[in-house]
């Protein structure tokens, strides 16, 4: 079989020989992987220091281990709903436009100055390879996810550990400030196979607390299972409410309890000139010889 080969032609061989001797004049090569820290300086750089003073978020999928692109959410008061999207990929950095994920809807947890961010994703992958190393669990990508904790200023990060299969393996959240490892969740493949659900170890379900956790001291419980239950009070079978307790000393001699200050109200209101009763019924003793006496409309020429 004869083969013929083309010849190249000059704007060919020229352009070779230009990226053979590096990157055009004006052109940057491209980053295939970025930083957390860096995609914000790179926002900062093209549009803008304000949008980086309060961040709502930052996601970055498919790290190895850094991502490839970052999608940051931002406080911004010119947004139809205060919310800005930036994405930030090879060279460049683009403003997305308004962000609907949160207001109306929800809102965001909280706001996170960019100065706050003391752990960079690169540090937070070494606490994930580290807390893996220790759970036995294997990887091959990462999922970043910066977030702020709630009612606080405070930068989390949340790493999803993912398998060659694209199947995720654990999560770490750790606190882009201090760097302490607040939750682990591993997941281990099942008995008996593909398709078995896995087995799930949960940092927060292996008998450590919340304090523990958080730091501080652990936290007391308020509730005594153990201790006996407080009697209610007896309830008052013509009422059905509750009895009164009281402090036998505030009665008078010879008094059992002090009396009901009920308001009288009508017997009948559509009926002008009724007399009234407690709103109280007298109790009717069947046994006794006396009877309850009638009410009667009173005379109005009386």
């Amino acid at each position: 079989m004869n083969m013929t080969m083309k010849r190249p032609n000059h704007l060919t061989l020229a352009l070779a020989a230009a990226l053979a001797c590096g990157p055009l004049p004006g052109t940057q090569a491209a980053d295939p992987q970025i930083p957390a820290v860096s995609a914000l300086r790179r926002v900062a750089t093209v549009h803008g220091d304000k949008y980086i003073g309060k961040i709502v978020r930052m996601r970055g999928k498919g790290g190895q281990p850094q991502p490839k692109e970052w999608w940051i959410a931002v406080y911004d008061p010119a947004a139809p709903y205060l919310v800005h999207e930036f994405w930030v990929g090879d060279t460049r950095a683009t403003d997305e436009g308004p962000n609907l994920d949160y207001y109306p809807g929800q809102t965001p947890p909280g706001f996170i100055p960019a100065q706050n961010i003391k752990l960079d994703s690169v540090d937070a992958f070494e606490v994930l390879n580290q807390e893996a190393t220790k759970a036995k669990v294997g990887f091959d990508s990462v999922n970043y996810f910066l977030r702020c904790r709630e009612f606080s200023e405070e930068p989390i990060w949340t790493l999803q550990a993912i398998d060659p299969n694209g199947a995720s393996v654990g999560l770490v959240d750790l606190s882009a400030q201090t760097g302490k490892v607040l939750r682990t969740v591993w997941l281990y493949p099942g008995s008996g196979g593909q398709g078995r659900a896995p087995r799930i170890v949960d940092s927060e379900l292996l008998g450590r607390s919340r304090a523990d956790v958080l730091g501080g001291p652990p936290i007391e419980p308020t509730f005594d299972p153990t201790a006996p239950v407080q009697p209610l009070a007896p309830v008052d079978p013509l009422t059905g409410r509750p009895e009164r307790m009281v402090d036998p000393e505030r009665l008078a001699p010879g008094v059992r309890e002090l009396p009901l200050e009920e308001p009288e109200i009508p017997v009948s209101p559509s009926v002008p000139g009724t007399t009234t009763r407690p709103r109280n019924p007298v109790p009717v003793n069947p046994d006794a010889d006396t009877e309850v006496p009638e009410v009667v409309p009173l005379d109005p020429e009386e």
